[in-house]
């Protein structure tokens, strides 16, 4: 797991569930979100998605987030979370924002979310339609690598645990694939963080459309495989007030 960051506890401490890896916050802090992860994957190079990675809000707006900032802060530098959870620790809600994991932010240093790939079913509960959204603008996302760049650079991620190499057109076939088929697929990678967080991910946002079903999964960039996103956690008081924040690492090397 990475290192949990920002404003630590008035105790000093802590919550039990999630320990921090501190070395990560001097690599973040000085060379970007790509790094987030240690060093780990230092084999690995970042991916410039030019369209997404414009939005999003600066690293050192997110760092002036302090303990005791209220949800309305919060709100104002990083927006709504795709959702909020209730933690294992006591008085504690997670609000979790998925986040491109591999942004080439080396120089910008931006938290930038992560964009969708939405599934569309028929009202058959077939597959009719697949592809990229910029989760803020709603647009369609090009992709933008070859199958052939994006294996190579998926067959450098390590250590284990790391996703499952999914071809997303070889895998989901439209006219054939069921929702089932989606999820059996998509969801198998379910790295489990902890309850303090919120529990497992994916996130999964589900939407029914005048002639079927839409089903959206957070990704880091449109791509040929199916590449996961990492996660920026929030974790309020039941006061509304903000205790820590934290990059929450789930592949190369995470918890699973």
């Amino acid at each position: 797991m990475c290192a949990r960051t920002g404003p630590s506890r008035a105790d000093g401490m802590l919550p039990r569930a999630l320990v921090p890896v501190l070395a990560c916050c001097a690599v973040l802090a000085c060379e970007g979100l790509a790094c987030a992860a240690g060093p780990f994957h230092r084999s690995v190079k970042p991916v410039s998605v030019p369209g997404i990675d414009r939005h999003g809000a600066a690293l050192s707006a997110v760092q002036g987030l302090r303990k005791g900032a209220r949800e309305k802060e919060v709100l104002g530098v990083l927006g709504e979370p795709a959702d909020r959870r209730r933690s294992c620790v006591p008085g504690e809600t997670a609000w979790r924002y998925p986040i491109r994991a591999w942004s080439d932010n080396a120089n910008g240093a931006r938290i930038v979310p992560a964009p969708l790939l939405r599934i569309t079913f028929d009202s058959e509960g077939l597959l009719s339609a697949m592809l990229f959204v910029d989760p803020v603008t709603g647009e369609p996302l090009p992709i933008e690598e070859s199958l052939e760049e994006a294996t190579r650079w998926f067959d450098r991620l390590s250590p284990e645990p790391v996703p499952r190499r999914i071809e997303l057109e070889r895998s989901l076939r439209v006219g054939v694939s069921r929702p089932a088929d989606v999820e059996r697929l998509l969801g198998e990678w379910r790295p489990d963080p902890g309850c303090g967080p919120g529990g497992e991910f994916p996130i999964l946002r589900e939407a029914r459309s005048r002639g079927g079903e839409i089903r959206e999964y957070y990704v880091d960039r449109p791509s040929p495989l199916f590449i996961p996103p990492r996660y920026l956690i929030a974790s309020f008081d039941d006061r509304g007030l903000l205790i820590i924040w934290w990059l929450q690492q789930t592949y190369p090397g995470g918890r699973k």
